[in-house]
């Protein structure tokens, strides 16, 4: 991989302030600097100094002692998704991204599933058998490929940023059909399936493997790993920015595991760990020696002011251009959680690492005024859910159960409908010295039993009503337009019995009970309460909702235009469009380069990739408008997608008549639903492979901005985006049969967004409820996927 080259390893931490070159607005850094006697009185620490402790050194120390050891021979073992190509060029570049391979013209084969087997001078790559009677002869699935781990002939590259695909390039030689070429073992002997492997009839060109894991966790690991048996570099130094602040810190990368500071060793420590000082550098570490590198800074003691009283942490993340990538803490960490992002470049990407709030989906929005009304400042409203009783137009009703969940009104049948449980008697729980103490455990669980309800309730609709498509919901009105009076609310009791009152009009009350539900496009729907206080709540509740996430839709489709770097209407990144990347601040007449201008955009990165989706404080990870089709030779359809929790699911846009004729209804009706198990997720000009898969794809240099600008009139969007930038794939194989799911065969749904900032987050929640299924209910499944049992019965 190429890298830029560093100027040594530094001896101290320092913290430079790095002011936006703005006369008309002056940054922090304009402030006076420090005495000469002040800075020269300060104690210069050792590399590594900061980051010496017994805790953090010995978490270290074991971390390396579990680094991983041949078992059998096996480094590691894993499915992937692998394509194989091959180009009659040998001028491939070493770091080969998905641009520079559209350049490149390749005889490519489609995806396929293989068992990914790591031996200590080579990677293995096997398959299913074209015959399924050959399973039954061998015992063992094909070895189609191997690749071997020599820095001189292969390179690794990350291929595609959003999802996180590498690539491995090598070149074939003649020698590659000798016994002693690339030896698998130490001892230089090589088992009949791996001479077998190296057998073939190109000896020009280059061989091109892209790798895509299940899960980004994964493909880390076998990134950083592969990195380091390719000789790859260790950074000498972190530079980690502060958006916030427009501050920099370098952080020097110890060389070697330094000893315990008591001198005695710590649980888990054994030798000094030479070349393996990065392992220190965890996520809790590096956090703690920047806040006390701060600490001095005027304007950082407000930023973390400001971030408690929202109950928001510090985080580190690695900012690839507009997609950022956040590391891991606690327990999920990995000792190269912090590292590993700085072999994830591409030649033409800015990577940078960042200390920012890790900010969640907001929960307010700002009103704007109006001729009649002051701008006002509006908080989520909470949600609402009951049964009612549905009039239709032809005079017959239908009792269903309504739910709300962020700006969409699901409809589902009462038996499924999933209502909450009983309140808890809280009075009586007071003074129970027992209840006050278990009360945070007790509320832990309730969250998490009412997020699953959530879910359940979503799953079972049949339909929703989106708020943002509403006009108005109001009581139901006489034929005369008058408001219905039929006394006072607290006169209905509700239900029956407050139909069974002598002297009551039953009509009437009835009517009193209903509201309508009133639509953009001119359509009106009854709901008929339980009684005249509920039909007033509802009221309230569903006008107060429908306001909040219009002006929620509109905003996030202004803050998604402003990320865009080629958007005409991003007026944060369009005025320092086109300027070289990574070009220092030397002037102020000089405009910041684009990594400048994203630091200006730096809190709406944060609010895409929020820890709403990381922790799953929300029962939806992500709705929209997407165009879907089934398999390869499908017709796009327009549908309406929800990801929830290890499930998607597929809601139409329009309904129609029988004459093919759009109707005007306000209900989406439930198409279908997708379970994530089992799934990959690759996107951009990766996703146009299976489309035209065994033909030769190629680069026209006449190729160039050919799709023009759309808008979409639901939320304001305006794009311009190629349709294979904005599109991802969800392709889903099966573990049955002998072959547990090996070959090509599989089920594929390709998804197109709107546009290429929508698709990447997409491409990010989906990575994240797949890994979260993988670590959850599914990970005795995928230990099972991933034993090979069959290795065994190899011949070595």
């Amino acid at each position: 991989m190429g890298f830029p080259s560093s100027s040594g390893r530094p001896t101290t931490a320092k913290t430079v302030q790095l002011p936006q070159t703005n006369e008309e607005e002056p940054g922090p850094g304009d402030r006076p600097p420090a005495p000469v006697e002040a800075v020269l009185s300060r104690p210069t620490p050792t590399p590594g100094e900061q980051l010496v402790d017994d805790d953090i050194l010995a978490a270290a120390a074991a971390a390396a002692a579990k680094r991983p050891r041949a078992k059998d021979g096996i480094l590691r073992k894993e499915r992937m998704l692998v394509r194989a190509e091959w180009t009659e060029r040998e001028d491939v570049p070493d770091s080969l991204d998905v641009t520079s391979a559209r350049k490149i013209r390749t005889t490519p084969q489609p995806w396929e599933e293989y068992a990914v087997v790591w031996r200590s001078h080579h990677l293995e790559l096997w398959t299913a058998h074209t015959f399924s009677a050959s399973r039954l002869f061998t015992g063992h699935p094909k070895l189609k490929h191997l690749i071997p781990l020599t820095p001189s002939h292969t390179h690794l590259s990350l291929y595609s940023s959003p999802d996180l695909i590498f690539s491995l390039t090598h070149r074939p030689t003649p020698s590659s059909l000798t016994s002693s070429a690339h030896p698998s073992s130490s001892s230089g002997t090589r088992s009949k399936a791996s001479k077998r492997a190296y057998v073939h009839f190109r000896h020009a060109g280059t061989n091109i493997y892209t790798f895509r894991t299940k899960s980004n966790p994964v493909a880390k690991a076998w990134m950083w790993e592969l990195h380091l048996a390719l000789g790859g570099m260790v950074p000498t130094r972190l530079d980690i920015k502060v958006p916030g602040l427009g501050a920099r810190i370098s952080l020097p990368v110890p060389v070697d595991l330094p000893p315990p500071k008591n001198g005695s060793g710590s649980a888990g420590y054994v030798g000094t760990g030479e070349g393996e000082g990065w392992r220190m550098l965890t996520p809790e570490a590096v956090v703690k020696a920047c806040v006390s590198q701060l600490a001095t800074v005027p304007d950082w003691k407000e930023l973390v002011e400001r971030c408690e009283r929202d109950g928001v942490e510090f985080r580190l993340a690695w900012r690839r251009g507009e997609i950022l990538e956040w590391v891991e803490m606690g327990k999920k960490a990995r000792d190269w959680s912090v590292v590993v992002g700085w072999i994830l470049r591409q030649p033409n990407l800015d990577v940078a690492l960042e200390l920012r709030p890790a900010l969640h989906y907001p929960t307010t929005v700002h009103q704007p005024s109006t001729p009649t009304s002051p701008s006002t400042r509006l908080s989520e409203p909470p949600g609402i859910e009951g049964y009612l009783t549905r009039h239709k137009p032809s005079n017959t009703s239908e009792r269903i159960y309504l739910t709300t969940h962020d700006g969409h009104l699901f409809l589902s049948r009462p038996s499924t409908a999933e209502p909450p449980d009983p309140p808890l008697p809280v009075y009586e729980s007071v003074n129970n010295p027992a209840a006050l103490v278990l009360a945070p455990f007790v509320l832990g669980i309730l969250e998490r039993d009412e997020a699953a309800r959530a879910v359940k309730q979503i799953v079972a609709a049949r339909g929703f009503v989106d708020l943002r498509d509403i006009e108005g919901i109001e009581r139901l009105k006489s034929k005369d337009g008058t408001p219905i009076e039929v006394g006072d609310e607290l006169e209905d009791v509700g239900g029956e019995e407050g139909l069974a009152r002598v002297g009551v009009d039953k009509d009437a009350m009835r009517r009193a009970r209903t509201f309508t539900l009133r639509t953009k496009s001119g359509v009106s729907v009854n709901f008929e309460c339980y009684s005249i206080a509920f039909a007033t709540e509802w009221v309230g509740r569903l006008n107060a909702l429908a306001t909040y996430w219009s002006r929620r839709e509109r905003i996030d489709a202004i803050e998604q235009m402003e990320l865009q770097p080629n958007s005409l209407s991003s007026p944060r990144l369009s005025r320092y469009h086109g300027q070289p990347h990574g070009r220092p601040l030397s002037s102020s007449s000089s405009p910041p380069d684009p990594a400048g201008a994203l630091d200006l955009a730096s809190p709406l990165l944060a609010r895409v990739y929020n820890h709403c989706i990381l922790d799953g404080c929300r029962s939806i990870v992500r709705s929209g408008r997407f165009y879907v089709k089934h398999g390869v030779r499908g017709m796009f359809k327009e549908r309406y997608i929800f990801l929830l929790k290890g499930v998607i699911l597929h809601f139409e846009m329009r309904a129609r008549d029988v004459h093919g004729v759009p109707t005007k209804t306000p209900y989406h009706r439930r198409k279908a639903s997708q379970n994530l198990r089992g799934c990959y997720v690759y996107s951009g000009r990766l996703s146009t492979s299976p489309l035209a898969a065994g033909v030769a794809t190629g680069w026209k240099p006449g190729d160039g901005q050919s799709t023009f600008p759309r808008i979409y009139a639901s939320d304001g969007l305006r794009t311009s985006d190629e349709d294979e930038d904005c599109t991802l794939i969800v392709f889903k194989k099966t573990a049955d049969g002998p072959n547990q799911g090996l070959g090509t065969k599989g089920k594929v749904t390709v998804f197109r967004a709107r546009s290429m900032i929508e698709r990447d987050e997409w491409v990010f929640a989906l990575n994240v409820a797949i890994k979260n299924l993988q670590d959850g209910d599914d990970r005795e499944r995928e230990r099972r996927l991933k034993e090979f049992a069959w290795l065994k019965t190899v011949p070595r």
